[in-house]
């Protein structure tokens, strides 16, 4: 497996209208993540609507991703469960299926039951019987769970166990897991806003939902943070910030996957009860887009 570190799209699942997996819109976009510099992709994660396919389903995207990227770039697969075991079972199929690694979510239902020690159990158990080696998943705007520094830097003496993708947007606490986890253990943001931040405190990359329609310009910053252009990546941050702004908080998924289909992807339809834009929420879409280039037609 190629070294983790740099840019990946948390990919989007294209769904056609009658809501059935496109499998082959997946590939037609991995294939353009892959050509505008991705150096892997994550599927399955949140932006993935994991939630909202069924095993065969999740079998069937994993297989396409696996027949798409190419073994110099990195295919990362979301499992998780609210259950270890299900958890198990879940990270062995992605690395039967081809999967380089798997990003595990934490078990979120019983929060107050989730301490330092459950978690350090839940992870530990994953990752000594995973075939594969493990990321751990912090995601707290979806859980309502904030994983503790302390339980990331126990975790990250776990052989097995290489790094993680810390969505909290929290450019303090990247910092924190950074200084307190073991050498080698790879840091990437999930925060789109702190990208060039990330990097700053010693993130190896990102996994980020907005590199869906705008993976040139999330690799862009990637280098230049990366080589020490420092204003160069202000510069550019701050136009993504921008383009996050005005499409993935205000119209989430449902709004990605329209501005891919303007992008010349296929980003399909969402699966209810996620919604797809109406018609003017289409043009801010095509409005906001202007600020990437090149401007789709």
């Amino acid at each position: 497996m190629p070294q983790l570190k740099g840019v990946y799209p948390a990919c989007v699942t294209p769904f056609t209208q009658d809501g059935a997996l496109d499998a082959a819109a997946m590939r037609h976009n991995i294939k353009k993540w892959l050509a505008a510099g991705c150096h892997g992709v994550l599927v399955l994660g949140s932006t993935g609507e994991f939630v909202h396919l069924d095993e065969h389903e999740r079998d069937e995207l994993i297989t396409a991703a696996r027949e798409t990227v190419p073994s110099d770039r990195v295919l990362s697969v979301g499992v998780g469960h609210l259950g270890t075991a299900q958890t198990i079972r879940q990270t062995k199929r992605a690395a039967e299926l081809g999967a380089d690694v798997a990003l595990v979510v934490t078990p979120f239902f019983y929060k107050p039951a989730m301490t330092h020690a459950a978690l350090v159990a839940h992870y530990t158990a994953v990752a000594d019987a995973s075939p594969i080696p493990v990321l751990i998943y912090n995601v707290p705007p979806f859980t309502g769970l904030n994983i503790e520094v302390q339980t990331v830097a126990a975790l990250s003496r776990h052989p097995n166990i290489v790094g993680m993708k810390d969505s909290f947007g929290d450019v303090g606490q990247l910092a924190a897991e950074v200084e307190a986890s073991a050498d080698g253990f790879a840091i990437f943001t999930g925060g789109a806003r702190v990208l060039q931040a990330a990097m700053v405190v010693g993130c190896i990359g990102a996994n980020l939902a907005v590199a869906n329609i705008a993976p040139e310009l999330c690799v862009a910053i990637y280098d230049a943070a990366l080589a020490g252009r420092h204003d160069e990546a202000r510069r550019l941050q701050a136009t993504l910030t921008a383009v996050e702004a005005a499409v993935s908080r205000p119209y989430g998924i449902g709004g990605y996957k329209h501005a891919l289909n303007l992008l010349g992807y296929q980003g399909g339809y969402p699966r209810a009860p996620l919604m797809s834009p109406d018609e003017a929420t289409q043009a801010k879409i095509r409005a906001a887009l202007k600020m990437l280039e090149p401007v789709p037609a």
